[in-house]
């Protein structure tokens, strides 16, 4: 069986048992369509209990058959249809709203993105993504509210957090962009450039390689105005009240 999965026009054809598709479904963003012009294919297929995802782009995941693969292929088909945006660029970060003023925390997988923007939100902060920053020509970055993943010692949870902004917008500019690595030290800073700041959302950029030229002006636009900082932090709440003061 096949079936779409989109968002916003651009989509992935994805082929599998019913059963499975229907299990992918729930794993994706619940402002997924099934419409959208294909950009790539992606085949699931279920042998002795391992199911592989299998994508472009060196994409392709396995593992046993759960939701733990089910949720890294997931991830992957929104990497796909992320990447594919024409009129933004998506960066991996973890993205909040202060008010009408953007955070964005960018950094891969496994970084502790999440856990800063959970501490952000616990502190009346909205939630933008935990993966996402879409960043328009204007330098704007939009929602992209997808189930927020938090890892645990009890293994993953999802959720969507209350303070959730609406996929459709608004767009908010960006006010600080913040790299920081956890480290035991704590809290040590110091201030990017504007080209720092740039070059840190380009190491995190997903569509540098396919489209450089509008992802450099998008990224471009976004820091300009906006702070930088660059660095270690200890606690996620110790660092998250140390970011909105910077804001004021």
């Amino acid at each position: 069986m096949k079936r779409l999965v989109g968002w916003r026009g651009i989509a992935v054809q994805v082929e599998g048992e019913p059963a499975v598709l229907d299990q992918l479904d729930q794993a994706l963003p619940p402002f997924f369509e099934c419409d959208g012009r294909a950009v790539a294919e992606a085949t699931l297929v279920e042998l002795d209990g391992v199911l592989t995802v299998h994508l472009p782009d060196d994409l392709t995941v396995s593992g046993p058959s759960g939701p733990e693969i089910l949720r890294a292929g997931a991830s992957r088909v929104e990497l796909l249809i992320a990447a594919r945006q024409e009129d933004r660029s998506a960066v991996h970060a973890g993205v909040v709203a202060w008010e009408d003023r953007a955070i964005v925390i960018p950094g891969t997988s496994m970084s502790g993105k999440s856990t800063l923007v959970k501490a952000l939100l616990a502190r009346g902060a909205t939630y933008l993504s935990d993966e996402f920053a879409l960043i328009d020509h204007d330098g704007a970055v939009w929602p992209y509210p997808r189930l927020m993943t938090m890892r645990t010692a009890a293994g993953t949870a999802r959720h969507q957090p209350d303070a959730s902004a609406s996929p459709d917008g608004p767009a908010r500019k960006v006010h600080l962009v913040a790299d920081l690595v956890h480290h035991p030290q704590g809290w040590s800073v110091t201030v990017s450039t504007p080209g720092e700041s740039v070059m840190v959302l380009v190491a995190n950029s997903l569509s540098i390689r396919r489209a450089p030229e509008h992802t450099l002006d998008c990224l471009t636009a976004a820091v300009k105005g906006a702070q930088g900082v660059r660095g270690t932090r200890g606690e996620a709440d110790d660092a998250a009240t140390r970011l909105l003061d910077l804001l004021g």
